[in-house]
């Protein structure tokens, strides 16, 4: 009887402990996240400061990297890397990316471990490079002219494009996109933040600048 009493006592404290050890994980992942991204956010601004103040690929550059995060291969360096993109290379990859979702639907798998991101789960803000149906963003912009540099994006987690989120996932019902996510993301002033991403219900988040009340933007004017 006292066995079952103390089994039953130790039950009750895991069921209770459960929940904080797994908020303690994902703070943890968090501030990882975090840290690789003002690691990335320098080496992005040592770049350009090198490079007109810009962040562009000189001529004759070619990689078989998705153009979202091509930036890496130009900054690597500067960020204490060498070598081609590697699954192996943590400063590119949040320890909460292991799902994502699109247009057909839920992923069982990380963005960052497949080659045609680079390994990586961090994107650029090059929104502007989609041909001229005048998406914002700020790749090839001087970021010396840059109006509002402490809401200005440069770069952030894949999953804010979308939006969702990897840090307090939630499940799909009929839509792949979800209002509200919480997202990491560094900006042209240096400083990172976990904040909310804005979703009209039409395309993606990344497709448009969001109302005044969102503490980001997407455009450099």
């Amino acid at each position: 009887m006292e066995l079952l009493v103390v089994m039953g006592i130790m039950a009750i404290l895991a069921a209770l402990l459960l929940p904080v050890l797994s908020r303690a994980r994902a703070k943890a992942k968090q501030t990882s996240c975090l840290n690789n991204l003002r690691q990335i956010n320098l080496a992005v601004r040592l770049y350009a400061d090198d490079f007109n103040d810009k962040v562009a690929a000189p001529p004759g550059f070619y990689t078989s990297i998705e153009q979202w995060y091509r930036y890496q291969e130009l900054v690597k360096s500067y960020a204490g890397r060498s070598g081609g993109p590697s699954p192996s290379d943590k400063l590119f990859a949040c320890p909460a990316d292991s799902f994502f979702y699109s247009a057909s639907g839920y992923h069982n798998s990380a963005l960052c471990g497949t080659p045609q991101t680079g390994y990586s789960s961090y994107i650029f803000n090059a929104g502007n490079l989609l041909g001229t149906n005048g998406y914002p963003g700020i790749s090839d912009q001087s970021l010396v002219v840059v109006k509002v540099p402490s809401k200005t994006v440069l770069v952030c987690e894949a999953a804010a494009f979308t939006p969702f989120s990897w840090h307090t996932p939630r499940k799909q019902d009929s839509e792949y996109r979800f209002k509200d996510s919480r997202n990491m993301l560094s900006f042209v002033d240096g400083h990172v933040q976990y904040l909310k991403m804005y979703w009209s219900g039409v395309g993606e988040a990344w497709q448009y600048d969001p109302p005044v009340n969102y503490d980001y933007k997407w455009s450099g004017n």
